[in-house]
């Protein structure tokens, strides 16, 4: 059977079983309830020396429901999809909703909100796993890296390929389906100098296999990561410009994503509390979130609860200009439900129109930080400490590989002191933002 034929099979069963689902529901008198079942199939591999180290197959299935009565809230999950234990589950959280506290905010999204049609974002490409191929793909990985010069070893190598099903329905008369694919490779490598060891590493995924990175491009990717590291030293303590690369920068904003969420702006634990319409970053940066975009793999149509995604800025010109909702937290702060009760899809960051080489210039003198490992991110402060590890530029030029730092600084003046963003959009991240240049960090060394 062709595979897109046996997902086409799966997706009629699926239906089947949350449309019985539904009408069990409903004969048990229950007001309010969404439910999801999923079917899934995956197939990594790992490789080490030239020889196969693990091969993990999984034939997923699982189901979860949420049931509302009254403003009481229960949840049950099985993973089982016999039409027994799905409507034993819908028992078990019927049961839960009949012992917890009464809310008033508690519920699924106004009618209004709700999301009936599913947009096809054009990523769902499923093929048949192919072991053999696999190993061998994983394998070469390895070989291209380990001929490479300053190579020591491969830690591993990996390849997987996963496509599944997920069917959604609930009592405000959806019934959805998505699919989803993925393939990813990856390589962890080893290098040495001086007696000294660094570990990097190089991968990429896709929702499609010809689209995940060539063997060469991320064997590049990896053994440049881990030759940078070589002969890493530490700073004298001081307070300097700071570049965080395109592939830490994210983090950044995912910190604002977090104080701008609804739950600590209700409970008042936000850093941002009440920031709506507020300054938090400089006039010329703007963040949109478009969950639409085809291709995208955190493009939805809807979340998890079925409200309706939309484009939206958060930030425009430097202003906040909405917090990221789900249908709970919307009641709570009296606003219109956002589609975000599973956080942010793709956000798009406003960049400064340079290259990296000329935000380098820019900085001309100060830390470039490529890894940050132990973060300790204080939501209610804004409080940020974190390792780290980069390198040391000199008049524009790279001087030195850093290691075994730590940079701190509170996240209001962090967002306030962005000088400016390059161009070299991070694509693997949803946040697409490029290398960031903060005025300065403070940064604890030797």
């Amino acid at each position: 059977m062709d595979i897109r034929e046996k997902f086409r099979k799966d997706e009629t069963e699926l239906r089947a079983l949350v449309e019985k689902a539904l009408d069990y529901i409903g004969s048990k008198k229950l007001e309010q309830a969404f439910l999801y079942v999923r079917k899934s199939e995956t197939l990594s591999v790992s490789v080490r020396k030239q020889i196969p180290e693990k091969v993990d197959y999984s034939n997923g299935l699982s189901m979860c429901v949420t049931v509302f009565n009254d403003h009481c809230r229960g949840s049950a999950s099985s993973s089982n999809l016999s039409e027994s234990s799905v409507f034993s589950a819908i028992d078990a959280a019927a049961d839960i909703s009949a012992h917890t506290s009464r809310d008033e905010f508690c519920g699924l999204p106004e009618k209004e909100d709700v999301q009936y049609e599913v947009t096809d974002f054009d990523t769902f490409y499923p093929e048949d796993a192919d072991p053999d191929a696999m190993i061998e793909r994983a394998a070469e990985l390895e070989r291209i890296c380990l001929a490479r010069e300053g190579i020591k070893q491969a830690v591993s190598s990996t390849a997987a390929n996963s496509s599944g099903m997920i069917v959604a329905g609930s009592t405000m008369g959806q019934v959805v389906a998505f699919p989803s694919s993925f393939f990813s490779s990856s390589v962890g490598l080893v290098a040495e100098q001086d007696g000294v060891m660094e570990r990097g590493s190089g991968y990429h995924f896709s929702y499609r296999s010809d689209k995940v990175w060539p063997l060469e491009k991320i064997a590049d990717e990896a053994v440049n990561d881990t030759l940078s590291r070589l002969g890493g030293r530490k700073i004298a303590t001081r307070t300097a410009p700071v570049i965080l690369d395109k592939d830490v920068a994210s983090s950044l904003f995912m910190w604002l994503g977090t104080a701008i969420s609804g739950r600590p702006q209700y409970r008042r634990t936000s850093f941002l509390v009440d920031c709506l319409g507020k300054q938090v970053m400089p006039e010329w940066l703007t963040i949109h979130e478009d969950p639409h975009i085809v291709g995208e793999m955190a493009s939805d149509c809807m979340d998890s609860t079925g409200a309706r995604t939309t484009k939206k800025d958060f930030v425009t010109n430097g202003v906040v200009a909405s917090y990221m909702l789900s249908a709970y937290s919307a009641r709570r702060l009296k606003m219109r439900n956002t589609g975000n009760a599973d956080g942010n899809y793709t956000w798009l960051i406003t960049n400064s129109g340079i290259s990296r080489t000329d935000l380098e210039r820019k900085m001309d003198t100060g830390l470039v930080i490529t890894d940050m490992m132990g973060v300790n991110f204080n939501s209610v402060t804004g409080d940020v400490s974190t390792g780290c590890s980069g390198y040391w530029l000199e008049n524009g030029v790279k001087a030195y590989p850093v290691k075994e730092i730590t940079v701190a600084g509170n996240c209001r003046d962090l967002f306030m002191n962005i000088v400016a963003i390059s161009n070299d959009i991070n694509e693997k991240s949803s946040v697409k933002t490029g290398s960031v240049l903060l005025d300065h960090m403070q940064i604890a060394g030797q």
